[in-house]
Formats: C-alpha cells, sequence, structure tokens
C-alpha cells in the first residue's frame, strides 16, 4: 500500500531514482534545491514499505499555467496504478487551465505516462536539458 504525503526535502535523501532519472541527482546535492521544493504547497511524496518511491509536484508559472514534474524510484513500479490515481485526482482538481510536462527524448515510458494522464504532445525542444539532451513539450488542457 502507498501512501501520499506533503514533500519534505529530506525526502530527496531517500530517493533512489529509477535508472532514467539518475541524471538528476545532482541537482540534490544543493540542500536549497530541496527546501525550495518543500515551499510549494503542491508537492508530495509517495512511501510504500517505508521507502521513498517518488516525489512529485506542480509548480505554478501563472494564473492558469503550471509546470508537473515527478521523481521516481526503480521501486516505484509495483505501486504505478496507485501513483497514477493520485496524480488524476489531483489534475483533476487542479486550479491550472493547462499543466505542462517535459518527457527526455527516447524515455519511452515518461511518453506513455504523459498521455495517460491526458496529455497532448506539443513538440520537440532541443537541448533543453543542461546537458544539451533534447526533451518533448507536453500540455494538458483543462477548457480546451
Amino acid at each position: 500500500m502507498m501512501a501520499v504525503i506533503k514533500f519534505r526535502a529530506e525526502h530527496l535523501d531517500d530517493l533512489v531514482l529509477q535508472d532514467a532519472q539518475r541524471y538528476f541527482h545532482s541537482e540534490f546535492s544543493d540542500p536549497d534545491y530541496g527546501r525550495r521544493i518543500e515551499a510549494s504547497q503542491y508537492c508530495f511524496t509517495g512511501i510504500a514499505d517505508g521507502k521513498v518511491i517518488g516525489c512529485a509536484g506542480v509548480h505554478e508559472i501563472w494564473a492558469n499555467r503550471a509546470m508537473a514534474w515527478a521523481l521516481l524510484s526503480q521501486q516505484a513500479g509495483p505501486h504505478f496504478r496507485g501513483i497514477h490515481r493520485a496524480a488524476m485526482g489531483f489534475f483533476s482538481q487542479a486550479p491550472w487551465n493547462r499543466i505542462e510536462s517535459q518527457v527526455e527524448d527516447g524515455f519511452a515510458p515518461g511518453h506513455r505516462w504523459a498521455k495517460l494522464l491526458g496529455m497532448e504532445h506539443e513538440g520537440l525542444m532541443r537541448s533543453f536539458s543542461p546537458t544539451g539532451v533534447d526533451f518533448h513539450l507536453y500540455a494538458r488542457i483543462k477548457n480546451g
């Protein structure tokens, strides 16, 4: 059984990222990174069997536009149905008309999940990451 709780900065210390997101781990070394996430009211952590299996949230860009993100562990797979239900429940009540997400080029599971979340592919963002990796932009439009 998975529990969803309010995100706390120390959850990043306990998160063992899935291989596809390991490149992002260097961001965690900055203690301010976790504190900035924690300051948001829309950030959550999934806990299963006493372990952090994922952290996710939505950051408001401006009124009616927000950016969704998720960091998942190798152990998230068996709990994915619950993770997906929690995300869909949140999105159905979210106050923004547009919620965006980015998925790394070639990361098929991320592209599948974005589509399952009701997001539509909007285009390729070339050299988007700090290391120059291409990503794809997805968006979910509530009133569109």
